[in-house]
């Protein structure tokens, strides 16, 4: 902590006033003071003996002009790990003689630091959401040694503030800063001034269907410094293969067929399939559009079941998924009335796909037969339905 003292401001401008108020001839010269820096936490003040009034005195102030030190002569701790980086020290020596108060000043600096940091754990945001982020930061400050170029770590107390700047395609007028409090935690641009143009230059991306890039700068600033970028992490925001949606769309369908059955069913008789007969996918609302068939029967009866289409409407976070009934049989119908389920029925939100390789398109394998990914799966389009069998779930998919 900075040591204030109004006395050594006071003393300073009363020496300052005095040789200001010295008339005629040339003013008086202190000789034989010597200040040695003899590392970055000790001065050390000598005065040579002369007739004096009084005692010498010496102040000591930072950059801020607060003063660190006002005494006499002698080894002078200086709190270095406060001040900032190769802050400039202003040594005062000042004694009163015959002639008048005399004072001599030095220059000097503190030691040269930097920011690190220890740990730099940025959990990028999925495709879905990049206004949300986690991270874990642990910034330490370094000063250079006094007898060489190497760098030490320091106790530097709450000196460092750390803020984000978050960009897409490195765009200026696209930029949200934001503080971060703590060492972790979770950052959320859509609180801060300029998300809209963040949020509008990324949303342009996906309609174009175009990658975009998403930039976190991490910057750290000492005491009263100037900030520092630190870290930078970038995250590509690449649209999802025809293969990818089709995957995402034989999850959600399967969910969505096991949370139907368990409102339908209560008793957990019947087992069933999910059909997917056709989707689209819309880039500007980040959501897809499914015309599925739900068909669930007793153990043994595939062939006389219950029947249920309809569109499952849901965005690609598995967010906001909804089920409008289209028909059905008239068994399943019956079930429908029976519980007054609205229509649209608003479902349970889906479980995303937690981690996806990234699959070509079809037509980007050369070796791959027509219409098959490479983990064997068809191709999701209206020529060729996809099926979704559920295997798990309450009603023993």
């Amino acid at each position: 902590m900075r040591l204030l003292s109004t006395l050594g401001g006071v003393l300073s401008l009363l020496a300052m006033l005095l040789l200001a108020g010295c008339g005629g001839g040339e003013a008086p010269v202190l000789q034989g003071v010597s200040v040695t820096q003899v590392s970055w936490d000790t001065l050390e003040v000598r005065v040579t003996p002369q007739e004096a009034l009084q005692a010498p005195e010496v102040a000591v102030f930072d950059a801020s002009h607060d003063t660190l030190y006002v005494g006499p002569p002698a080894r002078i701790g200086i709190p270095d790990a406060a001040l900032g980086d190769a802050e400039p020290l202003l040594v005062e020596v000042c004694v009163a003689i015959a002639e008048g108060l005399v004072c001599e000043q030095e220059g000097l600096r503190a030691s040269p630091k930097r920011v690190v940091l220890l740990e730099n754990d940025w959990e990028l945001p999925d495709t879905h959401d990049p206004a949300r982020s986690r991270y874990v930061l642990r910034p330490v400050v370094e000063r250079q040694r006094f007898d060489d170029d190497t760098f030490e770590r320091i106790e530097a107390g709450g000196a460092v503030q750390t803020h984000v700047v978050a960009t897409v395609d490195a765009r200026s007028d696209a930029g949200v800063r934001l503080p971060l409090t703590g060492t972790t935690g979770t950052v959320d641009l859509a609180m801060y001034p300029g998300y809209r143009d963040f949020a509008f230059h990324l949303q342009s991306a996906r309609v174009d269907h175009r990658p975009a890039t998403v930039t976190y700068a991490v910057y750290a600033r000492l005491h009263d410094g100037p900030p520092v970028r630190v870290a930078t992490h970038t995250h590509h925001v690449t649209p999802p293969t025809r293969a990818e949606q089709a995957l995402h769309v034989e999850w959600f369908a399967e969910q969505a067929g096991v949370q139907l059955l368990n409102v339908l069913d209560e008793r957990g008789r019947y087992h069933g399939d999910v059909f997917v007969d056709d989707w689209s996918f819309q880039p500007g609302l980040g959501r897809y559009t499914v015309e599925v068939e739900v068909r669930w029967y007793r153990p043994g009866r595939r062939w006389r079941g219950e029947l249920l289409q309809g569109t499952l409407q849901v965005r690609q976070d598995g967010t906001q998924p909804q089920f409008k009934l289209t028909q059905g049989n008239r068994r399943a119908l019956r079930l429908w009335e029976r519980q007054e389920l609205p229509s649209p029925l608003t479902l349970e939100r889906f479980y995303p796909l937690e981690v996806l390789p990234r699959i070509p398109d079809a037509a980007q394998t050369a070796d791959a037969a027509p219409g098959a990914l490479p983990n064997g799966l068809p191709e999701a389009s209206p020529a060729a339905p996809d099926r979704a069998d559920v295997e798990e779930g309450r009603n023993g998919w």
